[in-house]
């Protein structure tokens, strides 16, 4: 009959905040295991003994109650009927499916305008000695930008990658974070599972633009620089335009705080 031994030989791995562990690993030695086929079948029935033992998803840690099991990292077979399996316990707290951490980000992205600070037009003229008319163009610079981005992770009960599938890479078509639609868009969502399906550990990345995210585009001269007089009546709609390259989804069906508005 296999038997299971609670260690704390990688107990020096985690994740220490100022609550305390708010991750660490455990060791859990194996002993006793019937005869396997191999490494594979091995770890198996090494994975079924643990869990016979009560160290199943949720279980609290034996000495920091804070901590609960998220599920195993690695298993390694030292001899025949050996194997250590390396788990992983989370603050308890993160068990709450109403639990969401949220991380932000701020930095700084290039794009490319034609304009100043203000939303003025940059015009540039130039008037050959021997011209009549001034010659315009219209002017383009490189600026970086601060770009807002979010990040919300939670534990959920169903497979996220139905729900991803409608929202990554859509923007929100309702008002999310304060804001206007329009105004994020859904970057990824990592997602995993520790044990085998019953949990998902789950994460929402958005970015912010003011502004939105239409796309600008303009009719180029030969110069590769738009012609000065793109915006007078007779070209309205037609040098310039701008174009919806995202569709938009409902975000509330995430159920995700409002962390911007507070």
């Amino acid at each position: 009959m296999a038997t299971v031994k609670f260690g704390l030989k990688v107990g020096s791995k985690g994740h220490l905040d100022r609550f305390g562990w708010a991750e660490k690993q455990a060791l859990l030695k194996v002993t006793g295991l019937a005869f396997a086929s191999g490494k594979d079948d091995l770890c198996y029935k090494a994975i079924l003994a643990i869990e016979d033992a009560g160290y199943t998803y949720g279980s609290v840690h034996p000495t920091i109650d804070t901590l609960y099991m998220l599920g195993p990292r690695t298993c390694r077979v030292i001899s025949s009927g050996v194997v250590d399996v390396e788990v992983t316990y989370r603050r308890k707290e993160k068990s709450d499916p109403n639990y969401i951490d949220v991380r932000g980000d701020i930095v700084l992205v290039s794009e490319r305008t034609n304009q100043d600070k203000d939303g003025n037009d940059i015009v540039l003229e130039w008037k050959p000695e021997a011209a009549r008319t001034a010659r315009t163009q219209t002017g383009m610079v490189d600026v970086l930008l601060p770009a807002l981005s979010l990040e919300f992770s939670q534990t959920l009960q169903t497979n996220p990658a139905p729900v991803a599938r409608g929202i990554v890479g859509y923007l929100n078509g309702d008002e999310f974070q304060g804001d206007p639609p329009g105004t994020w868009l859904c970057m990824g969502c990592p997602f995993h599972s520790p044990d085998g399906g019953a949990n998902w550990e789950t994460s929402f990345k958005f970015a912010h633009r003011g502004d939105g995210w239409k796309q600008t585009v303009y009719y180029i001269l030969e110069s590769g620089r738009p012609p000065a007089n793109y915006n007078a009546d007779y070209n309205a709609g037609k040098t310039v335009k701008t174009i919806e390259v995202y569709g938009e989804t409902d975000y509330a069906k995430l159920g995700l705080p409002d962390v911007m508005s507070v």
